[in-house]
């Protein structure tokens, strides 16, 4: 039989056994109180310098070791706990400075305090992590951290997308960030990891399985920064594609990721893709209109389903889905969809950007073919309506500065 223990700890009451720490009062716990997995964790009792000021914690994270790796600790939460908060520094003339938490592998927290800094509060979001590791260097003091129990309820199914298993990847940190856009600081809740130059070094991968419906977050490059290339796929098609420049403002961005089993995220080591949720669930389209990004091309890239805005005779035109068009010849931009005779028409909008001169545009439905035009710089996009009723497949072919886009597919 487990024997239970009630003691006393700075006038606060609480409760635990010898196998399992149990709740406090409002679910909080001092860390020194949560058993450990491997390593030294909290202790009680130390005092130390900071900002000129002598602290005396009533916890502290045990840093005997120089090397922050060495100083270890693990904890196996389970995903019973929903956030850690303390205060982080470094001691008065201080070099030994590295601090991270790791959650299941992923970087929560990454600071490097300075000498004479004044501690900073920092909260944490552990819901339904198992392990997390704590390492942190020799004149690091992570102090007065205490841990709450339960979970989180995310209001109307949007979830912060750190909370989402990535398939591949570093995915997303989820910890409170600061950095420069636009010469302003800016504070990120979650940032997708850009440890690499490339975009390409930097993929993650989720699996949707379809179960998601919208992805919603802010992108921007950093001040000064050059590695921007931003880039989300969903199932092999082009969703998002934004090279955004130093010193602009974030972007919101919204992307519709209904039906979607596997996205991919790239992004250059500048970029900073954040505060990023993911809506449950699945968006229905009124009218049996189905955008055709929705629909899997068989061959080509399809369309971009993102809002895009462009300018066509001297007008600013925002696209929620658009023909890829990433080369100059129309006949090496031809996507090929199946409809199997599912469909009755297809609209969309039509023209040519600013300055544009690879205009030539074409659909085929079975070989026959069903649109021709070649429309003219400077002038506003046409809207077309096609019947492709009785179409097995459907080739869209357009030149570079062609848009074909806002475009549905009606179904009978």
């Amino acid at each position: 039989m487990a024997m239970f223990l009630v003691i006393s700890l700075n006038n606060m009451l609480i409760t635990y056994n010898n196998t399992v720490n149990s709740a406090t009062n409002s679910g909080i716990i001092q860390m020194q109180n949560l058993k450990a997995a491997s390593g030294n964790g909290f202790v009680n009792g130390l005092s130390f310098d900071a900002s000129q000021k002598n602290i005396k914690p009533f916890n502290c994270y045990d840093t005997p070791h120089y090397s922050a790796s060495d100083n270890s600790t693990v904890y196996l939460l389970k995903g019973n706990y929903k956030n850690i908060k303390g205060s982080l520094a470094t001691i008065d003339n201080g070099s030994y400075n590295e601090f991270k938490i790791y959650g299941d592998g992923q970087l929560l927290v990454n600071e490097y305090r300075q000498g004479g800094d004044d501690p900073k509060a920092i909260s944490i979001d552990v819901s339904n992590i198992n392990k997390i590791e704590i390492l942190a260097a020799r004149d690091v003091r992570f102090f007065n951290v205490s841990i709450t129990s339960g979970t989180i309820n995310y209001n109307s199914a949007n979830i912060p997308i750190n909370k989402i298993t990535a398939y591949s990847g570093l995915g997303f940190m989820g910890y409170n960030r600061a950095e420069n856009f636009a010469q302003k600081q800016v504070t990120m809740f979650n940032c997708f990891n850009t440890i690499h130059y490339s975009a390409s070094d930097n993929s993650t991968v989720y699996l949707l399985k379809g179960k998601y419906k919208t992805i919603n977050g802010k992108v921007a490059t950093l001040d000064n920064g050059s590695y921007n290339e931003f880039k989300i796929y969903g199932d092999g098609q082009l969703l998002v594609n934004e090279y955004r420049n130093a010193g602009d403002d974030p972007k919101t961005i919204s992307i519709d990721v209904s039906n979607v089993n596997k996205i991919e995220i790239l992004a250059g080591r500048d970029v900073r893709f954040f505060n990023v949720s993911i809506a449950r669930g699945t968006i229905s389209y009124s009218n049996n209109k189905v955008p055709i990004n929705k629909i899997a091309a068989y061959s080509g890239l399809g369309f971009m389903s993102y809002n895009r805005t462009e300018s066509f005779g001297q007008k600013q035109v925002t696209m929620f889905n658009c023909f890829n068009t990433i080369h100059y010849s129309a006949s090496d931009n031809s996507t090929i969809y199946l409809l199997k005779q599912k469909y009755k028409s297809i609209k969309g909008k039509v023209g040519v950007i600013d300055n544009g001169s690879y205009n030539e545009f074409k659909i085929y439905g079975d070989g026959k073919l069903l649109a021709n035009m070649s429309p003219s710089d400077g002038t506003s996009p046409k809207e077309i309506l096609i019947n492709v009723s009785g179409v097995n497949k459907l080739e869209i072919l357009a030149g570079r500065d062609v848009r074909f886009f806002d475009v549905t597919l009606a179904k009978k």
